[in-house]
This record gives C-alpha cells, structure tokens and sequence, in this order.
C-alpha cells in the first residue's frame, strides 16, 4: 500500500489506494472490500474539499487479463462537484453503469473489450478516463469420447463423451453447445476400430480440447454345420453342403470371403453304413470367426429287385420251368454276387382250372443290398367250346321269340348243366323293335364254365311288315307370314320307328296363302307315301291363320322449357303384304301429359287404339325430353369515385318464362 499527498487550490488532500489498479480479479473478497471502503473514503473527503472545482480524474481504469467466470472491477477517482458517471465498452455506453465503479460477476469472452467512463461536474463540463483493455482467457477443459466395443451386426447405440469434469464454480450452463460425439460406425461396417468423434461445442467459457474415442468392431461368431446326408449304395456320392448359423445384417453364404469345403472317406463302393463328414478347410471371414460341426453321411442298401418271370401252360399240362429277373444291381455286380438267390414257387397243380395263379419269389441274403420280392403270373388256358344260335321267326313290331343254342366240344362228359347260375351263355338278336322286315342274326354270347375257352356261332331271325296311319298335324301362321312347312304324326310306329324311318312319306298340301285372311284352312294328303315295314293310311288336318303384331312406336321429341308440346307422330312396324297405315280401320292416337309448365327432364310420350282385320296392337310409349330454356344474366353499369368503397353491384335478368322471376333462385344458387 502506498500513500500519495495532493494539494487542490489550496486544501491538503490525503489519498490512499492501492499500486494505481482497478482490476481485482484476483484477489479476496476481504481485500477488495477493504480497497472499495478506502476508495469511497478518499471519494467523501474529496467532495468536501473541491465542491465548485472542474473534475479531474486522479485515478485512471487500468488495462488487464481475467480468466473467465471471475469478476471484472473497474474504478475510476476523480475531483470535482455534483459528478455523474457513464461507463462505455467498445465506445457504446452500458445501460445502467453510472457510478464510478464497474463490476461483472462470472465473466466470459463476450465481456473482453475496450472500456472508459465519462464524468461529468456541475460547471457542466465533462471529462473522460484513459481506455482500459480487458482480455478474457477461457478455461481449459478436456472433453473425451467414450470408448466401445461391438460385435459385427450388433445394432449399434448412440455414442457420447466421457462424463465430463467441470473445474470448481463452473458447470454445462456455461456451453452455448453441449460438446457431442459421433461415428460413421453403422450395423453394417465391417471388424475393425472405428472413431468416436468429438465435436468441442461452443463456449465463452472453455478453452475444449476434444480428445476422439475408439468403437471397435469384433467379428461375430458363425456357426457352418455340415449338413447330413443319405445315399443308396452304389449311387454317386451327394452333394455336400453346409447350414449357416450367425449372419448378421442379411448376409450369407455367398458373403463369405473363403468358404469352408467338406469331404468325407464315403464312396459309391462303401458298404452300408454311417461316414463322417468333415472340414477340408475351416473357412475364413474378415467379419465372422467361423466354427464348423462335422455332419455324417449314411449309405443305406439299395432295392435289388427280384421279379419272377411270366408263364403259360394249357389246362391239365405239366407247369413250366421257373425262372428270375433282376434290377438294381450296382458297381457292376451280378447273381453271382449274392450270398443267397431267392427261389420262385408256385401253389398251381395239374388239375388246376383256367384261370392265373401267383409265381411267388422268397429268400435272398445280401451285405449291401434289400430285395423287392415281385410276384410273377402262371396262366393256365381253357380248352375251345363252340355255342350256336338256334333259326327262329316272328311278325315287324311283334317282340322277338324266346331265342336258343346248341353246344359242342364239351369234354370229360361235361355239358350245358355244369353251367353255374349267371354263367351260362346268353342268345340275342340286334333286331328290335324299330328293325325292318327282313332276316336278322340270332346272337349267342358269353358263358363261363371252367377249363373251357367257348366261341360263338350265329342262327337266322326273319321279320315280317305291320300297319301305319298318317294324320296331318294341325298347324298355325300369323297374318302375312309365309306358310308353315306341314308334317305328320304317325300312329302305329312299332319297335320305336319315327316319320325318319318310313321309307317314302305322305305329302300334305293347303289352299292357306301368306295373304290369305285370318281363319281356318284344310291340309290334305297330294300324296299317301310308301314303306317297307307299314301299309300308310292318311287323315286330314287343319292350318290356323292368326293375327300379326303391329307394333306402334311413338317417335321422341323435344322442346324448350315453357314452349308449347310439338306435335305428335309415330312409326309403325310389322305390316305385312306391303300394307301401310292406309290400311288400318281405326289409327292409334299418340298423347302426352306434359304441360307448358313441366320442368326440364323427360315425360313419357304414350300410345292408345287402333284397329284393323288381320292386326294386334302393340304400343311402345317414345319420350318428350325438356330441356332447359336459356336464361341471360347481365351486370348493371355503375361508377364510383377514386378512394371510395365500390357501390352496391347488381344484374338484370332477361328470358324468364310462365312469369317466372328471380326470386324463384335459391338463396344459395342466387347469381
């Protein structure tokens, strides 16, 4: 502390202060209270000694460094009566900063910068201080990035900083952006170290230095399990392959830089039995430890199929010698092969019936091999038995007569009686019913009796003629059409016979016209006809000629809205003969109910009456179609002045019809 004695106009001054400073930056509570209680001190007993003398400052701000978040104090001392004070930093006065001291509490860079006081006295004049320069240091601070260890294809987690320790009376707060990290490490990358970065943030604070984290990636661990396998004995070796179990990220096989390769001691010529599968080589991946599982192989014993060969023998001969055919044999192998051949027997005897019985196939003994034992067929033939048809007659249309048959070849003192029930031969004839005169064959057929192959041999059926009435079927034509085409019923067919199967028919004729008037007219027989099988004979008919249809269309029309109906026509269809409309007794009359007020759409134009000779009436209403009458909606003209609100707009309306007017709008329709 030094003390300094000052002489204003004649007053003793004693000031006391400390090295000329006004940053206290770093110093205690306890000193700076004593300095600001001394400086107010000297302020006091300056103001009662120069009361009416100019300002002048004795004291200056002085330039310094702080580091951040401690306290800036700036003070000035000076002379003078009735001073006010203004504080400026960077030339731009600080609002509310009006004493002769300034101070800021936890400082940052923002408060850095060049700073001086105006003072001004009661003379009224004004004097300004020296500039003081104030530098704020940050404070150094480490940020450091979180270490991390994956595995390949592990979902990989937000990543972030070390905690951070914060040095005493600071805190997060002071970061205007909170330090962050980040990778380019993703589910997918491949094994290997990645970079958690760290982004430092912004602070007036700290001075950040960012220290980068490490995410490493490890390879995952893929299981390759060689897939069991079976073969037959004496195949080709399979295909060996391998199941995967791990793939990350959609990955498979063919993601696998060095695939593992299986072999194995199998072979086509390896007996039956289980070989293992195994490893060649293990297989590498940057991004996989890959762990294989031998698998087995199994052969099993191939079918050898052993099928006993057809035979055939007559009935009541010795049975032939029995013989084996195989399949399957493999790696070149033969009979010879075999530790046991199968045997191939059969039940059948000397007096076995016609008929087949098994060639069945037992045993068989061999290391590598199952057998597919296949029954083959002993055929035993019958022996040949000729059945005849018996000659018989009978009349056309009259059902056949019991038909017959005689044998022979029987043999061993068999006969018809060793027939069994539903066994015994059958006799028919294709004459029916429907046949024509004349001779038909009498049919045997069938007939099942042990031992014995039977043949067929035919007999004669001979068919006489029967009678035949023709009857002209009555018919009906409409008015104008052509004639119909006439044609008979019959009655007397036998055997289901039909007009097709009469030789030459009957023909029918009728003095009916296409312009004949309607009513009934006589169909009769030009000619009687002639057949094989019948004697014809004929009955007149009749052909009915009704009305035709005539059918009246009302024609569509048109009009505007409130116009009067225009009038009224129609087309007619159907006439016949080259009739037309002059030709009707009575016109039908075309009518409509719409009125000239009926709305736009569309009313039903109908149709009533009519008469004539050889008509029916048909119909068919037409349509009368409204349509909508044009409307003109025209603004009215008005004028305004320049700057005044429009006038009230409105229009005029021309085309009205059945007194409308536009109060018939809709309020939310209204133009």
């Amino acid at each position: 502390m030094k003390a300094r004695m000052t002489i204003y106009s004649g007053f003793l001054l004693i000031l006391i202060f400390f090295n000329s400073h006004s940053i206290f930056s770093n110093q205690s509570n306890s000193e700076r209270d004593i300095v600001e209680a001394t400086y107010k001190s000297e302020i006091n007993h300056m103001a009662l000694y120069s009361a009416g003398m100019a300002a002048v400052i004795t004291t200056q701000p002085a330039s310094g460094a702080v580091t951040a978040n401690d306290q800036i104090y700036l003070f000035v001392v000076a002379t003078g009566t009735d001073l006010s004070y203004q504080w400026y930093k960077d030339a731009v006065a600080i609002t509310g900063e009006t004493h002769s001291s300034l101070s800021i509490p936890n400082c940052n860079t923002d408060d850095a910068g060049d700073y001086y006081v105006e003072i001004t006295d009661n003379v009224p004049a004004t004097v300004t201080s020296s500039t003081a320069t104030i530098t704020v240091n940050k404070i150094n601070l480490t940020v450091t990035g979180q270490d991390y260890t994956y595995s390949y294809g592990d979902a990989i987690g937000a990543v972030e900083v070390i905690d951070i320790v914060y040095p005493a009376g600071t805190n997060a707060s002071m970061f205007d952006v909170l330090p962050s990290a980040s990778t380019l490490a993703t589910n997918t990358s491949a094994v290997g170290p990645y970079a958690v970065t760290v982004a430092a943030g912004s602070s007036k604070v700290f001075n950040v230095t960012a220290v980068d984290g490490t995410l490493t990636i490890n390879k995952a661990p893929l299981t390759a399990t060689a897939n069991n396998k079976s073969m037959v004995y004496g195949d080709a070796i399979p295909t060996y392959d391998i199941t995967y179990n791990g793939f990350k990220n959609g990955n498979s096989s063919v993601d696998i830089d060095t695939e593992p390769t299986l072999t194995s001691t199998a072979a086509p010529t390896s007996n039956v039995g289980d070989y293992s599968i195994t490893f060649a080589t293990a297989g590498t991946d940057n991004n996989y430890n890959i762990i294989p599982v031998d698998g087995t192989v199994s052969i099993t014993a191939a079918v050898l199929t052993a099928t006993a060969d057809d035979k055939s023998r007559v009935y009541g001969d010795e049975k032939p010698t029995f013989t084996i055919t195989y399949s399957g044999f493999k790696n070149s192998e033969t009979v010879a092969d075999l530790t046991t051949e199968p045997v191939a027997y059969t039940a059948a005897l000397l007096s076995s019936g016609v008929g087949t019985e098994s060639i069945d196939v037992t045993g068989g003994v061999a290391t590598n091999y199952s057998f597919n034992l296949v029954s083959g067929t002993l055929t035993i033939t019958a022996a040949p038995l000729t059945v005849t048809g018996v000659d018989a007659s009978r009349e056309y249309g009259v059902a056949n007569p019991t038909l017959s048959v005689s044998y022979s070849g029987f043999k061993n003192s068999d006969s018809e009686t060793d027939f069994t029930v539903g066994n015994t031969p059958t006799v028919s004839s294709p004459a029916t019913i429907t046949s024509d005169v004349g001779t038909y064959n009498i049919v045997p057929a069938g007939g099942v009796l042990a031992n014995y192959s039977i043949s067929h041999v035919n007999g004669t059926l001979t068919i006489s003629k029967a009678p035949l009435t023709a009857t002209a079927n009555d018919k009906s034509m409409v008015y104008g059409d052509a004639v119909p085409t006439y044609d008979l019923a019959y009655s007397g067919f036998r055997n289901g016979n039909s007009s097709a199967d009469v030789d030459t028919e009957p023909t029918l004729t009728s003095t009916a016209a296409a312009t004949s008037n309607v009513g009934d007219y006589a169909i009769t027989f030009a000619t009687a006809g002639t057949d094989n099988n019948y004697a014809i004979t004929t009955v007149d008919g009749t052909v009915s000629v009704t009305a035709a249809v005539l059918t009246a269309t009302a024609d569509d029309k048109s009009r505007v809205y409130g116009d009067e109906n225009p009038a009224l026509t129609m087309t007619y269809s159907g006439f016949k003969n080259s009739e037309t409309v002059a030709d009707l007794i009575t016109e039908p009359v075309a009518y409509t109910a719409a009125m000239l007020s009926s709305g736009v759409g569309t009313e039903s134009i109908d149709v009533t009456g009519g008469v004539a000779t050889n008509y029916s009436f048909n119909h068919v209403s037409g349509t009368l179609t409204i349509t909508a009458a044009p409307l003109t909606v025209t603004g009215v003209d008005a004028s305004r002045e320049y700057g005044v609100a429009n006038p009230t707009l409105s229009v005029s309306y021309s085309g009205f019809k059945n007194g409308e007017t536009e109060a018939g709008f809709p309020a939310v329709n209204h133009p």
